[in-house]
């Protein structure tokens, strides 16, 4: 029995099934030992708590930024924070409720800079770049668990866009409105639009 195996066995349930689920004696019975083992190698469940989300952020970058463009590479930095926070939904609220949220975000905010930087972005543009990019992914990663409401509303938006008739609107907005929203794509098109009007006359440093 060593110390990597049981961070790892309770990853593993706590990925799959939530924190909730994660206790000594579970963990213990998985692992085919006694709960005082997992005591001696990692201590408490706080700690373990901590262990757990000390693993997770480490294996955080582990996927390769991509793209050929700066704003290719800048675009797949930035999505890795919605792709992990929707991937590692638990983990993520571990973090968060243990007040490790900055330390998750921490080695994925170095690889974004590390991109602006490479793109040609210096000084104030290039902090507020930063600040920018992080807040409009963060709504996102905010709002999307929100969605549906809780309380299901009596007549969707759609529903009610579906009865305007109105000339003073383009059609394409009425056929948009008309349809549920697709997070997915609405996310790439703004972080896209987003990094283009940033970028917008600099000059990559590679």
């Amino acid at each position: 029995m060593t110390r990597d195996r049981i961070i790892d066995e309770a990853l593993a349930i706590v990925e799959s099934d939530g924190v909730d689920q994660l206790s000594m004696r579970k963990l213990a019975a998985q692992l085919g030992t006694a709960p005082t083992t997992i005591y001696w190698h990692v201590g408490g469940r706080e700690q373990l708590l901590d262990a757990l989300v000390e693993r997770y952020t480490s294996r955080l970058v582990a996927s390769a930024v991509s793209g050929r463009s700066p704003a290719e590479r800048i675009v797949s930095a930035a999505r890795q924070f919605r792709d992990h926070a929707r991937d590692h939904p638990h983990l993520s609220a571990v973090a968060h409720e243990r007040g490790l949220g900055a330390t998750v975000a921490l080695p994925l905010q170095l690889a974004l800079a590390r991109e602006l930087t490479a793109a040609g972005l210096r000084g104030r543009r290039a902090g507020r770049a930063m600040r920018t990019i992080l807040y409009v992914v963060g709504g996102f990663v905010l709002l999307e668990p929100r969605l549906p409401p809780a309380t299901p509303a009596r007549r969707p938006s759609e529903d009610l866009w579906r009865d305007v008739e109105d000339a003073d609107i383009d059609l394409g907005i009425l056929q948009e409105m008309r349809a549920p929203p697709d997070l997915g794509d609405v996310f790439e098109h703004t972080l896209e639009l987003l990094v283009a009007a940033l970028l917008r006359g600099a000059r990559p440093a590679r």
